[in-house]
């Protein structure tokens, strides 16, 4: 109950103007006739659950990139708007985040995200304005690593909560590493620096490390997986795993080394046979395990997708079409309401895990 309370709180903030002005509306219909008051009350609640469910419907601008079959220096996701909406370019010409609830701050996942996007422009377009932007996103990459036993983490300079469970700064991301690993490869490929390609296999190095000694891995129900966060109990973020299997395969793809195409694999296996963990009724993807045990919004599930697709190309792994096919499919009303009331009962549960 407090849940929803809080939502239609939060709702009458943000629209408080459109609400006094149906409210006036309203109330005068009261006054004319009955019968009035009824109908523009329907159509209200019409309008404000067309509004909501609409957020279900709308699909994301996140690709699959065909032309990265054939060209390694292109990242298998391009989209011109993903991660990029909140980006502010800071007096050095790099990404910085503008989080609503704690201000400008630098998140590395995002950095390395703008860089690999306009070295994918500049691949594509060979205008070198987009290398200038990747290198400034490389310089404070490189400038912001820390090895350690030869091993390279980023850290994240800012705490975090997700649901009940605060992490607290420094902390390190399979998000980070894996997008970072992806970004370094393609860098190294078109500078032809072996210090990038270096980089990157020691930000690897964390990524299989458990997260008892430090790193990244986690077993859960007995299969391996790669956290997004660091949490004490298993969050397993669909998205920023997915990242990190895709940078093994960059890892595997410009080294050759085969045991990064078994890691690839396992990693592959680990989502396949968990897949109900992380799909809800093969229709909708889960953000997550524990605190982040919600349903995504339609830019991860949509992002999730086109990751899937990476995988089956790259992996050739048939188990992934019929799962693919079914995210796909087109949901019927009654899919779609099944999501939006369905996605609150699961926030109020995330909250309190």
């Amino acid at each position: 109950m407090l849940y929803y309370i809080l939502k239609m709180m939060r709702f009458l903030n943000k629209h408080k103007y459109l609400v006094i002005v149906c409210l006036i509306i309203l109330i005068s219909l009261l006054f004319i006739n009955f019968y009035l008051f009824l109908t523009g009350l329907i159509i209200l609640t019409f309008v404000i659950l067309r509004f909501r469910i609409n957020r279900w419907i709308k699909r994301y601008p996140v690709y699959f990139n065909n032309k990265s079959i054939k060209d390694r220096r292109l990242y298998y996701i391009e989209s011109e708007k993903l991660f990029l909406d909140n980006l502010i370019i800071d007096s050095n010409g790099v990404a910085i985040n503008n989080y609503c609830n704690i201000g400008l701050k630098y998140n590395p996942a995002y950095v390395a995200w703008f860089g690999l996007q306009n070295l994918n422009k500049y691949v594509l377009k060979n205008d070198k304005k987009y290398l200038d932007v990747a290198d400034k996103q490389i310089i404070w990459l490189i400038k912001n690593i820390k090895i350690e036993n030869d091993s390279a983490k980023i850290y994240y300079d800012f705490n975090w909560k997700l649901g009940s469970e605060n992490i607290n700064k420094p902390w390190i991301s399979g998000l980070a590493q894996g997008i970072l690993i992806s970004f370094f490869l393609r860098y190294y490929l078109i500078k032809n620096d072996e210090k990038y390609k270096e980089l990157a296999i020691k930000l690897g190095r964390i990524m299989f490390l458990d997260i008892k000694k430090g790193g990244l891995s986690r077993k859960y129900n007995n299969f391996c997986f790669i956290e997004e966060y660091p949490t004490k109990n298993p969050s397993i973020i669909l998205d920023g795993y997915l990242f990190s299997v895709l940078a093994i395969y960059d890892l595997y793809s410009i080294t050759r080394e085969k045991k990064y195409l078994n890691l690839f694999k396992k990693y592959v296996n680990s989502f396949i046979k968990n897949r109900t963990i992380f799909i809800y009724k093969e229709k909708w993807t889960y953000h997550g395990l524990g605190a982040a045990r919600i349903l995504n919004s339609r830019m991860y599930n949509d992002l999730i997708i086109v990751q899937l697709k990476s995988l089956l190309y790259l992996s050739k792994n048939k188990t992934l079409q019929p799962i693919l096919k079914k995210l796909e499919d087109k949901l019927n009303l009654f899919d779609l309401f099944d999501l939006e009331f369905n996605s609150q009962k699961l926030e109020l549960s995330a909250l309190k895990a």
